[in-house]
């Protein structure tokens, strides 16, 4: 192993692994949350895939996105933090209704920021462009149903 860390493997693919874990304790946090004996435990693997997801995110951008990935945590976290301590469990299924929407809509945003940027040039043929425009439209579509859907069944969850 060379002093130097240029040592010739790509640290970039292995960034990428980092996330495994995550979607691993996120798993064995759905299968605890199936029984109440064990949904505690549930809860507590939740909280760790969350963790080692946002540490994940962190290592694997550039240095010089860091602070765009904390501008976006934290206000977040403090968010999410007043939701769970503030929201009465009567209105649980309005905020996952809520929060649903925002998750759309974040879809659907993320889709036309993909359409805005330039990627002509890693096309290999037509086909290849009709097939990435497809994905976007389908992402946008996909994104702005789940938005405004889950909208409609918080307003009515709440009103009834």
């Amino acid at each position: 192993m060379s002093d130097n860390w240029d040592d010739g493997y790509d640290w970039e693919k292995l960034r990428t692994w980092y996330f495994v874990p995550a979607a691993a304790f996120f798993l064995l946090s759905i299968k605890g949350l199936q029984h109440q004996k064990t949904s505690v435990m549930g809860n507590v693997l939740g909280m760790i895939g969350m963790a080692v997801a946002i540490g994940a995110a962190i290592a694997s951008v550039s240095d010089v996105l860091v602070w765009a990935v904390v501008v976006g945590i934290v206000p977040g976290g403090i968010i999410g933090l007043l939701l769970a301590t503030r929201v009465a469990m009567t209105s649980i299924p309005q905020m996952v209704g809520l929060l649903n929407s925002f998750g759309g809509l974040a879809a659907a945003l993320a889709s036309l920021g993909v359409y805005e940027k330039n990627y002509e040039q890693y096309f290999q043929s037509e086909l290849d462009f009709q097939v990435h425009n497809f994905i976007i439209y389908l992402g946008v579509a996909i994104g702005s149903i789940t938005f405004w859907g889950s909208l409609v069944a918080c307003g009515k969850l709440q009103v009834c």
